[in-house]
């Protein structure tokens, strides 16, 4: 499988699939049900800035950004991984951007997920 075909700076499928000893069906069901998760993680990091509360925006944002990681979502690992660092350098003025660029991403992964053609992942060796 070639990394130009189904990598991007959303996902690295290639990586995911490795991770799954390339099942791409599994790695799919996963990157779905990651997905179908995101506003909740998304709302409970935004709750926690809401409210000031830095250390558990830390620990919301590095828990999203362990998920991400373990699934090669890299885009939205690396956002994560951003606010949790403000979480713990207590930097929550510089959250905003980052709020808007996690829901921005989290969008983009939807939609990149309905827009990879997974029956060609599997046919490849």
């Amino acid at each position: 499988m070639s990394d130009s075909h189904h990598s991007s700076a959303i996902v690295n499928i290639p990586n995911g699939l490795n991770r799954l000893m390339g099942d791409s069906v599994l790695y799919r069901q996963m990157l779905e049900l990651f997905a179908g998760d995101l506003h909740h993680s998304i709302q409970k990091i935004r709750d926690a800035y809401s409210a000031g509360d830095a250390t558990l925006l830390r620990y919301e944002a590095h828990s999203l950004k362990g998920a991400a990681a373990n699934l090669s979502v890299e885009q939205l690992s690396e956002i994560a991984y951003d606010l949790e660092q403000h979480g713990k350098n207590r930097t929550l003025d510089m959250v905003g951007p980052g709020m808007d660029s996690l829901q921005a991403a989290a969008a983009e992964l939807t939609n990149y997920i309905k827009t990879v053609d997974w029956p060609a992942i599997t046919r490849e060796p």
